[in-house]
This record gives C-alpha cells, sequence and structure tokens, in this order.
C-alpha cells in the first residue's frame, strides 16, 4: 500500500453522472484582467478541493467487500476508501472545467510533514507552481511563472495566508488542499450503487455511483459553510459522485459535475500515487521575497 504507483492514464474515462450544486465564486492570486471569468477560474479550483476529496471515506456499512488496499475482496469500495485515509503521501492529477475553461493540476501531499506542490496550467495565467507550508501558512509561488520580473528578485516569492483577504492567496491554498482529506468527515454515505466493471486504458476497474448529503459536509467543514456564506445560495441536499477502483483495493478515479447559475463545474481526478511520491522542499530563504503585502493589498 504505501509503495504503490499508478502510472497516470492517458485516455478519457465514462462520462460522470450529474448533479444540480452553486459554483463558489473567489478570486485568484493575481487578478487578471477580466475579474469575472477570474472569478469562475478560482471558483472552480476551491469547489474541487473542498467538494472533491468527499468521496473518500463514504461508505461504512455501504459496500459488503471488507479488506484494506491489496487485501481482502477484490474492486472493495470500503477498502479503497480506508486505503486512501491510510495513505500519508497522495500523487494526482486533476481536470477542473468552468465557465468554458479548463485548469489542469498536477499535485502532490506529504500529509506528515504538511507540505504540498502543485503545478496548474490556468487560462489568463498561464503556468502556475506553487508549494504551500500548511502547517506554516504560508505559500511559496515560482515567480517567473507568475511575470512578476523585477519586482521579485529572487526566484520564488511567498506570502503569509493568513494575511490574505477572502479570495486571494487564501483561496488558492484551499484550493491546494490534500484531495483525501475533507473525506475523513464522512462517515457514511447517503447511497452506493455498483454500476458494474469497465476497462479504462487497457485496466479493468470497478464503478460506482456515490451519494453524499452536503448537510453532512458543511457540519464537518467550516471552511466550506464560509464559502457558502459568500456565495449567498443554496447548494444541493446531495452530490453525486462516480468513482473507479482497481482489483486490488485502490482508488483510480473520480468525477463530479456540478450546476451553477447557468454554468457548469466539472472535475475530474485521478490518483497517481499513494505511499511514495517526489519530495517537496520549501525554497532556502535567499532564494524567498516575501511578497505578502503586495499581494494583500
Amino acid at each position: 500500500m504505501d509503495n504503490t504507483s499508478f502510472p497516470p492514464p492517458s485516455l478519457p474515462a465514462p462520462e460522470p453522472s450529474q448533479a444540480a450544486a452553486s459554483m463558489i465564486p473567489v478570486e485568484p492570486v493575481v487578478a487578471p484582467k477580466k475579474p469575472r471569468k477570474g472569478l469562475l477560474i478560482g471558483g472552480a479550483v476551491a469547489v474541487a478541493a473542498l467538494v472533491g476529496g468527499g468521496v473518500f471515506a463514504l461508505t461504512r456499512g455501504d459496500d459488503s467487500s471488507t479488506g484494506g488496499g491489496g487485501g481482502g475482496a477484490a474492486y472493495s469500495l470500503t477498502a479503497a476508501a480506508a486505503a486512501a485515509q491510510e495513505a500519508t503521501n497522495v500523487g494526482y492529477e486533476m481536470k477542473v472545467s468552468a465557465g468554458g475553461f479548463d485548469i489542469e493540476i498536477n499535485g502532490r501531499m506529504d500529509t506528515a510533514n504538511q507540505l504540498m506542490a502543485m503545478n496548474m496550467e490556468m487560462p489568463m495565467m498561464g503556468s502556475i507552481e506553487s508549494i504551500v507550508d500548511l502547517k506554516n501558512q504560508v505559500m511559496y509561488i515560482n515567480a517567473a511563472a507568475m511575470g512578476l520580473g523585477s519586482e521579485a528578485p529572487t526566484p520564488w516569492i511567498s506570502a503569509d495566508m493568513t494575511q490574505m483577504p477572502n479570495g486571494g492567496v487564501d483561496a488558492l491554498g484551499a484550493g491546494t488542499s490534500n484531495p483525501l482529506d475533507i473525506s475523513k468527515a464522512f462517515e457514511q454515505a447517503d447511497s452506493v450503487e455498483e454500476i458494474g466493471l469497465e476497462t479504462i486504458d487497457g485496466e479493468q476497474l470497478k464503478h460506482y455511483r456515490v451519494t453524499v448529503s452536503t448537510s453532512a459536509a458543511v457540519a464537518a467543514d467550516p471552511s466550506l459553510q464560509q464559502q457558502l456564506d459568500q456565495l449567498g445560495g443554496e447548494f444541493p441536499e446531495e452530490i453525486v459522485y462516480d468513482v473507479w477502483v482497481t482489483e486490488d483495493n485502490l482508488l483510480r478515479l473520480m468525477k463530479f459535475e456540478i450546476e451553477a447559475a447557468g454554468q457548469t463545474v466539472a472535475m475530474e481526478m485521478r490518483l497517481t500515487a499513494l505511499g511514495t511520491i517526489d519530495p517537496i522542499v520549501i525554497p532556502p530563504a535567499d532564494e524567498v521575497t516575501d511578497m505578502t503585502e503586495q499581494m494583500a493589498g
């Protein structure tokens, strides 16, 4: 389990089910020239982080199979969820689509050291490379990728996430949360439907459709409630996820799609590694310029 690694799939997976919802609008770190589009992009990342992780510990009593990753009956959603919960290091690829824009994310999470590394490809903002020190609430961003030039005399800039207004780096920080973390709050799904075996990228996987109560997510995650309060709208009573599990009881793929104010937010996440990832290293102090004041202004 701790040394399991998946090669990233190359072909698209089946289309997920749909569930109506509201999108959470937040601003990215550096406001683009077209702020409305920026809100859509930032909101999509926040939705993916805050809602997308909720599938991974849902299944107590809902799947008759038992065991942990690599053990017990094959294709067990319960065992796969348990294995995800035990993982100390996670690698994943995520694609978020909103308002006609696509965001591609390649992330790694070291839960023992509370570190996250992420590369994002975003419309209007290009490529963003960031490292987040969750313990000390500091985000490091590759200065060249942000196009800061002479404003940042070092390769990296940093920002104190506790000093950022709502919708600033704090919001992007939410987008870099461990994709498995929020799932710890869920003890039981409302329903789990076994769709059956499907072959994706040459690998046989079992497809499940999982319905989760949104009220449980809000009760367990105050940050999600804060985002909903900012939205000023209503979230659906339920969220439906499509999940694919490997024969040796490891999560491979998860999707969901939601609708909000005529816009669609869709998210697809593929787990590429559990247990072993490339080390995440905080940049040395002499390569970092603190730009908290500029970014908070």
